[in-house]
């Protein structure tokens, strides 16, 4: 269980409370699912630098066929966290770190130009047009991919806990500055990236 507390608390930045009964109505099936999926990607990011320019690759490269499988279950793994944890978010099992806010729900999201890597984040329920809301380590995987694409019109830095945006040396748009919210959270691009949710299959 230590290891899917982990990914919960650094990538949603929801902490699970497995001690709570109502933690017995989640399938233990899922948390079993989603530890294995945790493993997986953490694998995954270790290989070599090869896989993981293409998994970042924005489309306007070759992507072999074998790294879009590889992409495609990341995708995968990615939903069955995302499901267990929307799962115990739903049963007040899992909270932020100033308290349970049933008004925000793990996600999935994904940024076509980024390439074909989703990213998890915390999504308003009742408002769709509401910032996403991603932890430090979310934000820094964000950075780095956007880091490694060619023609970088994006890029994110973090300057101790202040995250900058920036639009590239010639732009005409200001660099924004964000600080965490009350709960450690960062909204990732706001006016910049086009986030698409990334849906069940």
């Amino acid at each position: 269980m230590a290891s899917i507390e982990r990914w919960v608390r650094d990538w949603y930045g929801l902490t699970l409370h497995t001690d709570r009964p109502e933690w017995r109505r989640v399938s233990v099936n899922a948390v079993h699912a989603a530890a294995c999926a945790a493993g997986f990607i953490d694998a995954l990011d270790l290989t070599g630098n090869t896989v993981t320019a293409q998994l970042a690759d924005n489309g306007r490269g070759t992507i072999s066929e074998s790294v879009r499988s590889l992409a495609a279950a990341r995708d995968l793994t990615w939903q069955c966290i995302t499901a267990l944890a929307a799962d115990a978010h739903r049963e007040r099992c899992a909270s932020l770190p100033t308290g349970f806010d049933p008004h925000w729900q793990p996600v999935c999201v994904r940024e076509y130009e980024i390439g074909p890597k989703v990213y998890p984040a915390l999504a308003h329920i009742a408002n769709p047009d509401a910032a996403l809301r991603f932890t430090r380590k979310a934000a820094e995987r964000i950075s780095a991919d956007l880091a490694g694409q060619p023609g970088q019109r994006i890029s994110l830095f973090f300057a101790g806990e202040v995250l900058t945006v920036s639009h590239g040396e010639h732009s005409t748009i200001r660099p924004s500055r964000h600080e965490p919210d009350a709960d450690g959270l960062y909204a990732v691009g706001t006016a910049s990236l086009d986030w698409q949710r990334v849906e069940k299959p």
